[in-house]
């Protein structure tokens, strides 16, 4: 497939979710975490979404990567967000309106079908059911969601995505799709996602604390080196015997922090005594 034909399928693909969602742009692009700007550069054609924003759409839309980008498969019908979803706005076209270039798609769409390559297909809508979680329990859940993938990226070398966490979570609950783990298990899931992140700040806590040590022991190795060669005119091996004949070892790389640290101070003591 070209970028061309690519870039067009993504876009009306965006066009159609904002419809049968009734999302706005605003909307949509709160919900992938990126500039308005850029989701209306996808739209009219322009970029192409990076990899884990096609992953998000296609999560949004209840559809597979695959089926985005390789086949017409359309998003499936169901509400996201608790806004005023309206794409009618200052609008006076009677039908469905392409957000892409300010033209009807088709007049005679109607609500419940989907305009895709020139044809209309009936689908099947998702129905709400008493016990769902509420649309702001679901964003409260999104953000979460969010927090994890940023931290995946930052920590791990294979980062889990979005679509690998949403699946996660509805298999820890074993629903198909999200809202029907349900207000009853609303806090057993932001526990669940809670508990996730925070194994994630964990290691890169741990990962910032040994890049900050490393650091601190090879400004250590560089100081002592010097003071050694050029306040005290000491040779390699007389180093490494100093070295010895107090703490047992021949390398500053042997020693612990604590050690490193007091021959440190050795070192600057001896340099300043022998100014």
């Amino acid at each position: 497939m070209s970028i061309k034909n690519l870039k067009k399928r993504i876009s009306t693909y965006i066009n159609q979710l904002l419809f049968d969602q009734k999302l706005t742009q605003q909307g949509l692009s709160k919900l992938l975490n990126i500039g308005a700007g850029r989701l209306n550069a996808y739209i009219k054609e322009k970029e192409i979404p990076r990899i884990e924003t096609l992953i998000q759409l296609a999560e949004i839309g209840e559809i597979t990567l695959d089926e985005l980008v390789k086949t017409d498969i359309p998003p499936k019908k169901r509400e996201i967000i608790p806004e005023d979803h309206s794409i009618f706005k200052n609008s006076s076209v009677n039908g469905p309106v392409n957000i892409a270039n300010g033209g009807i798609i088709n007049n005679n769409v109607h609500n419940g079908d989907v305009f895709n390559n020139t044809t209309v297909k009936r689908y099947h809508k998702y129905v709400p059911q008493p016990g769902d979680l509420t649309d702001e329990q679901s964003t409260k859940l999104t953000e979460l969601v969010n927090d994890i993938v940023d931290w995946e990226k930052k920590v791990r070398r294979s980062p889990k995505s979005y679509a690998a966490v949403w699946g996660a979570l509805k298999r820890h609950f074993n629903v198909t799709y999200y809202k029907r783990i349900g207000e009853a298990n609303f806090e057993k899931a932001i526990a669940y996602l809670k508990a996730w992140r925070g194994r994630l700040t964990q290691v890169g806590s741990k990962s910032q604390n040994d890049e900050t040590r490393e650091k601190s022991r090879k400004s250590h190795y560089t100081a002592i080196n010097t003071i050694a060669k050029k306040e005290l005119g000491w040779s390699v091996s007389i180093l490494k015997g100093y070295i010895y004949e107090n703490f047992q070892v021949t390398s500053m790389k042997d020693l612990n922090d604590k050690l490193l640290n007091e021959l440190y101070n050795k070192m600057t003591a001896l340099k300043r005594k022998n100014k």
